[in-house]
């Protein structure tokens, strides 16, 4: 007698915790989030100052200044430094957005009194010894000549100031010839009047007694006096027609493109239904992008679509490499696709497993503390909701095609695509031309046509 299956289980999802502010006296605003599960501790110090609230040229203070952190302090080298990271086991990490700076350290609960103390002496007293400048610009120099050759970054380059023009929005790298002009005093004199900026704090995620860390915040944070950044003025609204940019890349064999249409602000409550519409769009192997160039027509390995958001603008982008001889079949199939979302949305089956790939995406984020952390440091410096992430789900559930044909007519109607393609011109030129204007950059971004 054969046994009978078992009964399909119900989901039982993860209650999301929620932050709570602590009282310190002196020192950064303090978030904690205890969550005793793991003995684990991750610190976050956010600061909502990026590449974008640079003077136009030169530019590369803030990589340049959270790069060296790390690199020397009044008391100790960085070689010190690196000693005492490894000794006790802290994990250190950074990033720098756009629109914000994150430092985060993770730790044993045991270590967690070190790994507090070395963050603190490394945001507060950092030294930007000149030796270790050197070699950072020199190191940094060979990569940003290197980028040159990838062709995703061109195209990248591309679609940036085509779609944002002079905005700050466009910087996605450092030139060169600014890396070259910078000094360690530059970058000194621009952390001491720029960090931390007004809205800065300290996060502490984990297994952690939060008497002990209010008390150790507010000793060691001593120097927390804060600046004020300048607001990021609006952008100028997408380009209102298409125009393919070319990047003649002699000898290529494969054309890379990346094409832009307009999306939504991070703050944009209609973000839920656009994220929807993307993940049907070219969110994965069942997408309908991926369907129809891959398995259908066999002109790529894969094809991908995802959103940008920014506190001012965002976009939607679709990448993928093609053979040469394909790339404007390429492009009119990605354009057919996307009128096709706007005239039918993703709704039944098709919906429910964009829902389900969102949130399965989403929960694996929640299976550790320092993603917790993490996730919680990024909503401050986003300015989201408190009970965002706590509420993603439902969102997602309760939004429907509706919803997402109302999004999708407001942005895309009409199609105005920005397109940036990277090959030789010999072979890519003469069929773009049949989609619209071709203007022709050498891979040094100058304009050739």
């Amino acid at each position: 007698m054969r046994p009978t299956p078992p009964e399909p289980g119900v989901l039982e999802l993860p209650s999301y915790p929620l932050l709570s502010k602590a009282d310190t006296v002196g020192g950064p605003e303090l978030f904690v989030l205890p969550h005793r599960k793991f003995p684990h501790v991750t610190l976050a110090a956010g600061f909502p100052l990026g590449r974008v609230h640079e003077p136009p040229h030169p530019r590369g203070f803030v990589d340049l200044a959270i790069e060296l952190l790390k690199e020397g302090t009044h008391r100790r080298s960085g070689r010190e430094i690196a000693e005492t990271l490894d000794r006790y086991a802290v994990q250190y990490d950074q990033e720098v957005q756009p629109e914000y700076s994150l430092l985060s350290a993770a730790c044993l609960p045991v270590h967690l009194e070190t790994a507090l103390a070395l963050l603190a002496e490394m945001i507060q007293t950092p030294a930007f010894p000149e030796s270790e400048f050197d070699i950072l610009r020199n190191r940094w120099l060979s990569l940003l000549y290197a980028q040159r050759s990838d062709p995703s970054f061109l195209a990248a380059e591309r679609i940036h100031a085509a779609y944002f023009g002079e905005h700050p929005y466009s910087r996605i790298t450092i030139p060169p010839e600014d890396l070259q002009q910078l000094t360690a005093q530059d970058v000194r004199s621009f952390y001491a009047t720029h960090f931390p900026s007004h809205g800065s704090f300290l996060l502490v995620a984990g297994d952690f007694d939060e008497d002990a860390v209010q008390t150790s915040v507010g000793r060691l944070f001593t120097d927390w006096n804060t600046r004020r950044g300048a607001e990021i003025d609006p952008p100028p609204p997408p380009p209102d027609k298409t125009v393919i940019h070319l990047v003649h890349r002699p000898g290529s064999v494969q054309a890379h493109l990346n094409l832009a249409l307009p999306g939504l602000p991070v703050l944009d409550a209609r973000r839920d239904a656009l994220r929807l519409a993307v993940q049907g769009w070219g969110g994965g192997g069942s997408a309908r992008l991926f369907l129809k160039l891959r398995e259908e027509r066999g002109l790529t390995y894969g094809v991908y679509s995802s959103q940008a958001a920014f506190s001012r603008a965002g976009y939607v982008e679709v990448t993928t490499d093609v053979h040469q001889e394909a790339a404007a079949e390429a492009v009119d199939l990605i354009l057919s696709e996307a009128e096709r979302l706007v005239s039918q949305p993703p709704q039944g089956e098709e919906l429910e497993r964009c829902r389900s790939e969102l949130a399965g995406a989403y929960l694996r984020r929640l299976e550790s503390v320092s993603n917790l952390g993490l996730l919680e440091a990024e909503r401050i410096l986003q300015r989201l909701p408190e009970d965002y992430f706590a509420t993603y789900l439902e969102r997602l559930r309760t939004t429907g095609p509706d919803d997402i044909a109302s999004v999708l007519a407001q942005l895309w109607t009409p199609l105005i695509p920005t397109i940036a393609v990277v090959g030789d011109r010999v072979v890519l030129e003469p069929q773009l031309q049949a989609l619209g204007p071709v203007v022709v950059y050498d891979t040094s971004g100058r304009r050739l046509t």
